[in-house]
Protein backbone atom coordinates (compact mmCIF):
# COMPACT_ATOMS: atom_id res chain seq x y z
CA UNK A 1 0.00 0.00 0.00
CA UNK A 2 1.32 3.30 -1.00
CA UNK A 3 0.34 5.98 1.40
CA UNK A 4 0.47 10.13 0.05
CA UNK A 5 1.40 12.33 2.70
CA UNK A 6 1.46 16.01 2.96
CA UNK A 7 4.52 16.51 4.41
CA UNK A 8 7.00 19.31 3.38
CA UNK A 9 9.21 16.88 1.60
CA UNK A 10 10.05 17.22 -1.66
CA UNK A 11 9.62 14.95 -4.79
CA UNK A 12 12.91 12.68 -5.39
CA UNK A 13 15.24 10.44 -4.40
CA UNK A 14 16.95 10.90 -0.81
CA UNK A 15 19.89 9.01 0.07
CA UNK A 16 21.58 7.90 3.94
CA UNK A 17 24.82 10.00 4.72
CA UNK A 18 26.07 7.06 6.80
CA UNK A 19 28.88 9.53 8.04
CA UNK A 20 25.99 10.82 10.45
CA UNK A 21 23.44 7.99 10.56
CA UNK A 22 23.63 5.00 12.59
CA UNK A 23 21.63 1.26 12.25
CA UNK A 24 21.65 -0.61 15.66
CA UNK A 25 20.12 -3.58 17.96
CA UNK A 26 19.60 -4.45 21.32
CA UNK A 27 19.35 -7.91 22.76
CA UNK A 28 18.63 -9.11 26.14
CA UNK A 29 21.58 -11.40 27.34
CA UNK A 30 21.17 -13.67 30.48
CA UNK A 31 18.05 -11.76 30.75
CA UNK A 32 20.37 -9.00 32.86
CA UNK A 33 22.13 -7.06 30.40
CA UNK A 34 21.44 -5.52 27.15
CA UNK A 35 24.24 -6.87 24.23
CA UNK A 36 24.17 -3.88 21.79
CA UNK A 37 25.30 -4.04 17.61
CA UNK A 38 25.11 -2.39 15.14
CA UNK A 39 26.18 -1.97 11.38
CA UNK A 40 29.27 -0.39 10.05
CA UNK A 41 27.80 -0.42 5.96
CA UNK A 42 24.24 0.36 4.84
CA UNK A 43 22.76 1.78 2.11
CA UNK A 44 19.00 3.33 3.02
CA UNK A 45 16.75 5.79 0.65
CA UNK A 46 13.61 7.58 0.74
CA UNK A 47 11.66 7.97 -2.31
CA UNK A 48 9.29 10.60 -2.60
CA UNK A 49 6.50 10.63 -5.45
CA UNK A 50 5.43 13.44 -7.07
CA UNK A 51 2.10 12.59 -5.34
CA UNK A 52 3.41 12.89 -1.84
CA UNK A 53 3.51 8.81 -1.86
CA UNK A 54 6.72 7.64 0.06
CA UNK A 55 8.97 4.42 0.06
CA UNK A 56 11.94 3.34 1.80
CA UNK A 57 14.52 0.88 1.18
CA UNK A 58 17.89 -0.16 2.60
CA UNK A 59 20.42 -3.02 2.51
CA UNK A 60 23.17 -4.02 4.38
CA UNK A 61 25.42 -6.89 4.37
CA UNK A 62 26.05 -9.40 6.99
CA UNK A 63 29.43 -9.23 7.77
CA UNK A 64 29.29 -5.34 8.14
CA UNK A 65 27.64 -6.67 11.84
CA UNK A 66 29.51 -4.77 14.28
CA UNK A 67 29.97 -6.13 17.81
CA UNK A 68 32.27 -6.26 21.03
CA UNK A 69 35.05 -8.69 20.19
CA UNK A 70 36.09 -11.25 16.86
CA UNK A 71 35.04 -14.32 18.57
CA UNK A 72 31.13 -13.10 19.24
CA UNK A 73 31.03 -12.01 15.50
CA UNK A 74 32.37 -14.94 14.16
CA UNK A 75 29.39 -16.61 15.96
CA UNK A 76 27.12 -14.51 14.61
CA UNK A 77 28.26 -15.23 10.63
CA UNK A 78 27.76 -18.72 11.28
CA UNK A 79 24.77 -21.13 10.35
CA UNK A 80 23.97 -20.49 14.19
CA UNK A 81 22.88 -16.92 13.48
CA UNK A 82 22.70 -15.38 10.50
CA UNK A 83 24.42 -17.66 8.17
CA UNK A 84 26.81 -15.08 6.12
CA UNK A 85 28.04 -17.17 4.00
CA UNK A 86 24.60 -18.51 2.21
CA UNK A 87 22.67 -15.20 3.32
CA UNK A 88 25.10 -12.27 3.12
CA UNK A 89 22.69 -9.72 2.96
CA UNK A 90 19.83 -8.04 5.07
CA UNK A 91 16.90 -5.92 3.13
CA UNK A 92 14.09 -4.05 4.15
CA UNK A 93 11.57 -2.35 2.12
CA UNK A 94 8.38 -0.09 2.72
CA UNK A 95 5.71 0.97 0.71
CA UNK A 96 3.94 2.34 3.67
CA UNK A 97 5.60 5.52 4.94
CA UNK A 98 3.57 8.23 6.52
CA UNK A 99 5.89 11.71 7.95
CA UNK A 100 3.26 12.94 9.76
CA UNK A 101 2.83 16.80 10.24
CA UNK A 102 3.55 16.78 13.90
CA UNK A 103 6.56 14.90 13.42
CA UNK A 104 6.18 11.27 13.67
CA UNK A 105 6.80 8.90 11.72
CA UNK A 106 4.94 5.52 10.83
CA UNK A 107 6.95 2.75 8.34
CA UNK A 108 4.93 -0.79 7.26
CA UNK A 109 7.06 -2.69 5.74
CA UNK A 110 9.34 -6.27 5.51
CA UNK A 111 12.63 -7.25 6.67
CA UNK A 112 14.60 -10.09 4.79
CA UNK A 113 17.13 -12.05 7.28
CA UNK A 114 18.47 -15.34 6.36
CA UNK A 115 16.19 -15.69 3.45
CA UNK A 116 13.09 -14.99 5.55
CA UNK A 117 10.93 -12.18 4.99
CA UNK A 118 8.30 -11.15 7.17
CA UNK A 119 6.34 -8.00 8.11
CA UNK A 120 7.57 -4.93 10.25
CA UNK A 121 6.34 -1.77 11.69
CA UNK A 122 8.91 0.92 12.99
CA UNK A 123 7.71 3.88 14.69
CA UNK A 124 9.62 7.27 15.72
CA UNK A 125 10.15 10.74 14.39
CA UNK A 126 11.40 13.17 11.60
CA UNK A 127 12.35 16.36 11.10
CA UNK A 128 13.42 18.74 8.51
CA UNK A 129 14.02 19.74 5.57
CA UNK A 130 17.12 21.80 6.50
CA UNK A 131 19.91 23.30 4.12
CA UNK A 132 23.02 21.33 4.96
CA UNK A 133 26.82 23.15 5.02
CA UNK A 134 27.01 22.77 1.40
CA UNK A 135 23.66 24.11 0.63
CA UNK A 136 22.27 20.17 0.35
CA UNK A 137 18.52 19.52 1.38
CA UNK A 138 18.41 17.17 4.46
CA UNK A 139 15.70 15.43 6.72
CA UNK A 140 16.69 13.28 9.84
CA UNK A 141 14.74 10.08 10.52
CA UNK A 142 14.31 8.34 13.46
CA UNK A 143 12.96 4.69 13.67
CA UNK A 144 12.40 2.17 16.36
CA UNK A 145 10.73 -1.40 15.76
CA UNK A 146 11.11 -5.42 17.50
CA UNK A 147 11.39 -8.21 16.29
CA UNK A 148 11.39 -12.07 17.23
CA UNK A 149 14.21 -13.51 15.54
CA UNK A 150 13.21 -17.02 15.59
CA UNK A 151 10.65 -15.94 13.07
CA UNK A 152 14.02 -15.36 10.75
CA UNK A 153 15.52 -18.74 11.64
CA UNK A 154 17.88 -17.35 14.45
CA UNK A 155 17.08 -19.88 16.78
CA UNK A 156 20.42 -20.52 18.79
CA UNK A 157 20.30 -20.39 22.01
CA UNK A 158 21.41 -22.12 25.52
CA UNK A 159 20.03 -22.72 29.15
CA UNK A 160 21.49 -21.02 31.97
CA UNK A 161 21.12 -23.41 34.88
CA UNK A 162 18.02 -21.20 36.19
CA UNK A 163 16.02 -22.46 32.83
CA UNK A 164 16.68 -18.67 31.63
CA UNK A 165 17.59 -18.56 27.62
CA UNK A 166 21.06 -17.17 27.29
CA UNK A 167 19.78 -14.82 24.10
CA UNK A 168 15.87 -13.83 24.14
CA UNK A 169 14.10 -13.67 21.30
CA UNK A 170 12.96 -10.55 21.26
CA UNK A 171 15.36 -7.47 19.49
CA UNK A 172 15.06 -3.79 19.19
CA UNK A 173 15.97 -2.11 16.43
CA UNK A 174 16.74 0.94 15.94
CA UNK A 175 18.07 3.50 12.94
CA UNK A 176 18.56 7.43 13.52
CA UNK A 177 19.25 7.94 9.91
CA UNK A 178 20.17 11.93 8.00
CA UNK A 179 18.56 11.73 4.22
CA UNK A 180 20.31 13.93 1.78
CA UNK A 181 17.76 15.10 -1.39
CA UNK A 182 20.11 13.81 -4.26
Amino acid sequence: MTTATTTPVAAGTWTVDPVHSVVAFVVRHFGINWLRGGFTEFDIALTAAEDGALSLAGTAPVQAISFPNEQLHGHLMSPDFFDAELHPTLSFEADDVDLAGDGTATVRGTLTMRGTTNPIELTGTWAGPVQGLAGDERIGLVLNGEIDRHAYGISWNATLPTGQDAVAAKVKLSAELELVRA
